[in-house]
């Protein structure tokens, strides 16, 4: 079994899928089971809807709070590990919801540019000022697609991490009651993840593993020192969770050690189920791209698909220009 695990064959397509795959665009705004490469207008809607969602869910679980304790404030609400998750799947949906949407409407514009090829082109100059205009527009949603690919890896190693923790060592029956609110926030935000991990085409690069590592640590500190300015639970307990009650230094230590390491196993899980995502994929619509793949020189450069029709455009302008002239 480890074997195969570990098999060059495995390792082959490992590297294939996920550790040499380079940043496209398209990438961001695809489902990975869609066939076309064209935007896909249900892949959008599911987006809207889980940032509805979500978002609702947020709203939710504050209003659920103050009403339960009308003396909880609202800055309390933010000194949950959970919340603090919870967030970033926020705005990872946000994010995946105005990517999306972008290149939606530049699609249309696009086709709109080709319907109108026939009228009479622009000048050079103004031409050259445009394509200037779209390489900043470019660069500045290429940042934000790499954001996005970060704070996704972040939102799904850290819904499983918090499900997990909050389950085992935090759950108390005679405290926290099952309803709703509680479901949404440490059952459901994993289940949301692993559908949208499973979904989306972008890749998961192994350096992200910082990302949620770090968040682990910056937490594990905002405890202590939220200890330290006599910051209280909102029941009034001395800490923010029972079992990283800092009056009992070595105790929470051990836990939060094992939390941060916790975390980046999951993050090493969480990337092999994105590399089975796009075997899967591979395997079945396309066998025979992965070794096509692998017999491609790394220096041909890839060409997206809305990069092609740019050039395509601006050739029949060129030449509608030499026309005229």
């Amino acid at each position: 079994m480890v074997y195969k695990i570990f098999s060059p064959k495995f390792t082959k397509h490992l590297k294939v899928l996920c550790v040499n795959e380079k940043f496209q665009q398209e990438h961001f705004y695809l489902c990975q089971w869609q066939k076309s490469q064209n935007i896909s207008i249900w892949f959008m809607i599911y987006r809207i809807l889980m940032t509805i969602t979500t978002v609702g869910i947020m709203i939710l679980s504050l209003i659920n709070q103050l009403e339960v304790d009308p003396d909880y404030t609202i800055f309390k609400w933010f000194i949950y590990m959970t919340h603090w998750g919870y967030l970033i799947i926020v705005l990872q949906f946000l994010l995946a919801t105005l990517i999306h949407t972008y290149y939606f409407i530049k699609e249309k514009l696009l086709v709109k540019t080709i319907s109108d090829k026939e009228q009479p082109s622009t000048a050079p100059e103004a031409t050259n000022q445009n394509q200037n205009v779209d390489l900043k527009k470019q660069h500045k949603i290429n940042l934000v697609c790499k954001f996005y690919g970060v704070i996704h890896a972040m939102a799904a190693v850290l819904a499983i991490g918090i499900t997990v923790l909050y389950w085992v060592l935090i759950y108390n029956p005679e405290i926290h009651k099952i309803n709703f609110i509680n479901l949404a926030m440490h059952a459901m935000n994993s289940i949301i993840m692993l559908i949208d991990l499973m979904l989306v085409a972008h890749p998961m690069y192994l350096l992200h593993v910082i990302y949620p590592f770090l968040f682990a640590i910056i937490y594990t500190f905002f405890t202590y020192f939220y200890y330290l300015a006599g910051g209280k639970g909102k029941e009034g307990q001395p800490s923010i969770y029972e079992v990283l009650d800092w009056n009992r230094p070595v105790k929470s230590i051990i836990v939060s050690v094992s939390a941060i390491l916790f975390v980046v196993i999951l993050f090493f899980m969480t990337y092999l189920l994105v590399f089975a995502r796009k075997y899967c994929k591979y395997k079945c619509a396309k066998p025979k791209q992965i070794d096509d793949a692998q017999s491609t020189p790394n220096n041909i450069p890839t060409v997206s698909l809305n990069e092609v029709t740019i050039n395509s455009i601006q050739e029949q302008q060129i030449g509608s220009n030499d026309i005229i002239v």
